[in-house]
């Protein structure tokens, strides 16, 4: 049997990054049969496309490299307008798909990237912040609804 897939958008807000580091944010389901992996949004909701990257205050977002892949996303910074010194803050818009059965709907965050950046996770329509490191998190999905 199959589980209806459910969608949540989340924010990764990346604090203090250097020129060259690389963040890596993956997502694994808890349990066994499972799935849950980055999308670009929610198809019944036609406002929410794309995944996001901003920086504060207006200022470009220097990235030397993306890619997103089913459970990774993954950047690396540049020092291309910044200065080999400047920390970089940055927001990553995305969204989660999962088949999470109910009663279920735990899965794990790992941020593996360089250290020195703080890398949290949200869910746009909760409150509750994670802060993420490499050891693996459950967090409960939210869904958008």
């Amino acid at each position: 049997m199959t589980n209806e897939l459910n969608y949540g958008n989340v924010q990764i807000i990346v604090q203090g990054a250097s020129a060259g580091q690389k963040i890596v944010v993956t997502v694994t389901p808890t349990v066994t049969g499972d799935s849950i992996s980055w999308c670009t949004s929610d198809p019944a909701k036609l406002y929410d496309f794309g995944i996001t990257l901003n920086a504060t205050a207006g200022v470009p977002v220097p990235i030397q490299s993306f890619n997103v892949t089913g459970q990774t996303i993954q950047l690396t910074t540049s020092n291309a307008g910044t200065g080999s010194s400047s920390l970089v803050n940055l927001t990553i818009g995305a969204c989660l798909s999962s088949d999470l059965a109910t009663g279920r709907g735990v899965f794990n965050v790992i941020s593996s990237g360089d250290s020195g950046p703080v890398v949290t996770l949200q869910f746009t329509n909760n409150p509750t912040i994670y802060t993420l490191n490499n050891t693996p998190l459950p967090v409960i999905f939210i869904n958008n609804d």
